[in-house]
């Protein structure tokens, strides 16, 4: 018996309480549930449990006879789910009992019935459980590569349902599998992701049985330390569980941790610890991993003869239970101590019996896989003969839908073909129309900039000029009579007349920026927040990167778009600090604005004295895009413009 799936499969069902007193005590809960159940599915639940509490009894026939009731129950409800249940219980008892054909079937049949039912999350799960104890069964039978392909092949369905501790189980089975096929190295990085599952979980019995488990694995790749590592880490959980058989399988396998370390006496006392327990708790599984200890120990003393008889007694075990597994090994070394022994007669006779049986195996697992191919090709000559069937009966409905459908068709395309040239009308007039909009706005906006610009350069050059000259002569004036006359009350009147030109030329920058022409945009957008700060109001300016061969066009509307957005913030949201970020990327402008203002609302259609407007056309004429953030707190706003020549 194969000592790691079988440890896997009671992990598997969930028993944790081990003592033969609290499985009588959970047995007899059971029993009184049983009576005042009202319903069949819950009688056919609880008849499973009971079924498999009185496997852990060592009550086998009450426990064949409880799965019995509950399958022989379950035909009375429709439905597959109940009777899959009831197959999957009466397959576990009769794998309990080493009858593995009868198992095998029993799980077939709770997998047959599961395959049409892959919505129910329980479902899957069950499908799971049967097929992890079809490849046990298939193993104790010695079709250790079938069962290892069963275990793989379900571990998609376990991924999908997302469910640990089934994962954990089936890395536990592909481990043991590989074991038993003597591939360690392959084994050993499943047994680590099942030792990871395990130990987040951290139930004792788990962790016993997994700690357990990679203690023999170490000691066959010959790491004795590392075993024994795990020995001590199964111990610290056994000692917290408290009496259960997991201690039969502990002194066994401390066992062949001292015989590879060659203290004997020690290894002698821990195989004496695991007969022991061997006769508080009776189940097969520790018997023969204690005459497995027993036999390596009397090897490796030297003493073939006690360790030939270890192997009589596994082999007469292994013929009663039916377990290929341990058949097979237990001939081979009978032949082997034999030989070691000089007893050539009775290791040829043993030999023999192995290659028979090692042959006969080998043939068995060729037939199952013929006989599953065969099932296969049987499968398939019948759908598609069911296919043909369909597909004859259903050619003149198809071709009678088919010229139905095409009539359809040719009438539905004319009318979609006619819809699509009216929204395509449609679309090029709203195009046309939106494109004409965008003209006059663009025209309008380079219209009104050079009307700007036209009267900047008359105020400043024409009527600042004059301005500037009468401010010279009568300057030239009141020194010329003061100094031949006496004081001359006209300079209140020149300050005055000074001050008029300040303004003058203060407008005509406003009309036409000359920092713009003479230095560029970065300058002329510093001289403008400079000249828009004043007192209670912080303007703080943050450019990079602004290249100097952004059209002379796109500058202005630049200019422009920071000029009427900051002058909104200041004079209309009272904001007592504005940042303004103004940086460039290839051939695309980024403008950010950000104040801590009123706010105000953006959908609303009364807000042209803020400049909207003439905002979204400048945004508009640089194909950009804008996107205002406003609320009480204040206001974002986000620019991206383009700036190609």
């Amino acid at each position: 018996m194969n000592r790691f799936v079988y440890i896997t499969i009671v992990c598997m069902l969930g028993f944790q309480v081990t003592m033969a007193q609290l499985y009588q005590r959970r047995a007899d809960s059971l029993q009184q549930l049983l009576k005042h159940a009202s319903r069949d599915t819950t009688r056919i639940s609880l008849l499973g449990e009971l079924s498999n509490t009185y496997i852990n009894l060592g009550a086998t026939s009450n426990a064949h006879a409880l799965a019995a009731r509950a399958l022989a129950l379950s035909e009375q409800i429709p439905g597959s789910y109940y009777k899959a249940i009831a197959h999957h219980r009466l397959g576990y008892v009769y794998l309990m009992s080493a009858q593995n054909d009868s198992a095998i079937e029993q799980f077939n049949r709770s997998r047959q019935l599961l395959a049409t039912d892959t919505a129910s999350l329980l479902s899957k799960k069950l499908y799971i459980r049967s097929t992890n104890n079809l490849a046990f069964a298939y193993d104790n039978k010695g079709y250790s590569e079938k069962a290892l392909e069963l275990v793989i092949a379900v571990l998609p369905v376990i991924e999908a349902v997302k469910d640990t501790t089934l994962y954990a189980v089936a890395l536990h089975n592909v481990s043991a599998g590989l074991t038993t096929m003597q591939q360690y190295q392959k084994a050993y990085p499943y047994f680590r992701k099942d030792l990871l599952l395990r130990e987040q979980k951290g139930q004792p019995d788990e962790l016993a049985t997994v700690y357990l488990s990679g203690a023999l694995l170490m000691y066959l790749m010959d790491s004795l330390e590392t075993s024994k590592q795990y020995l001590d880490l199964a111990r610290t959980q056994l000692n917290n569980i408290g009496p259960t058989k997991l201690w039969g399988r502990y002194y066994s396998y401390l066992s062949f941790y001292y015989t590879g370390k060659k203290q004997y006496d020690l290894a002698a006392t821990a195989s004496e610890n695991a007969f022991k327990q061997t006769n508080i708790y009776p189940g097969r599984e520790n018997l023969y991993d204690a005459y497995d200890a027993r036999k390596t120990l009397a090897a490796a003393r030297g003493d073939f003869l006690q360790a030939r008889e270890a192997a009589y007694t596994i082999n007469k075990m292994a013929n009663e239970d039916s377990v290929s597994t341990y058949m097979l090994s237990s001939l081979k070394d009978i032949a082997y101590f034999s030989k070691q022994a000089g007893d050539m007669k009775t290791a040829f006779h043993y030999l023999t019996q192995y290659t028979q049986l090692k042959d006969s195996l080998d043939e068995q697992q060729t037939a199952l896989k013929m006989n599953e191919l065969e099932l296969r090709y049987q499968s398939s000559q019948k759908e598609r003969q069911i296919l043909e069937l369909e597909t004859k009966s259903s050619m003149q409905k198809l071709l009678l839908w088919s010229a139905l459908l095409l009539l359809t068709l040719t009438i539905l395309f004319f009318i979609y073909r006619g819809k699509q040239k009216r929204i395509q009308t449609t679309q090029q007039l709203k195009s046309l129309e939106q494109e004409q909009q965008l003209q006059v706005s663009n025209a309008l906006l380079v219209g009104e900039e050079r009307e700007r610009s036209r009267m900047a350069r008359d105020l400043h050059d024409g009527l600042g000029g004059m301005l500037a000259g009468i401010k010279l002569n009568l300057s030239g004036m009141v020194y010329h009579y003061e100094q031949h006359r006496g004081s001359l009350e006209l300079h209140p009147v020149i300050d005055q007349l000074d001050n008029s030109v300040t303004e003058l030329r203060r407008i005509a920058r406003n009309m036409m920026p000359e920092s713009l022409l003479r230095s560029g945009l970065q300058a002329a957008l510093k001289d403008l927040c400079e000249s828009l700060t004043c007192p209670g109001t912080s303007i703080i300016l943050n450019a990079f990167n602004i290249q100097p061969g952004i059209p002379q066009q796109a500058q202005l509307m630049i200019y422009r778009l920071v000029q009427e957005i900051v002058g909104n913030a200041v004079k209309h949201a009272q904001a007592s600090k504005i940042i303004v970020q103004c940086n460039q990327a290839d051939t695309t402008f980024f403008i950010t604005v950000e104040d801590n203002g009123s706010g105000f609302d953006p959908q609303r259609k009364d807000l042209e004295g803020i400049g909207l407007s003439n905002i979204y056309s400048r945004v508009n004429f640089l194909k950009g895009s804008i996107h205002i953030d406003s609320s009480a707190e204040g206001t974002i706003i986000n620019i991206e413009l383009n700036v190609t020549a």
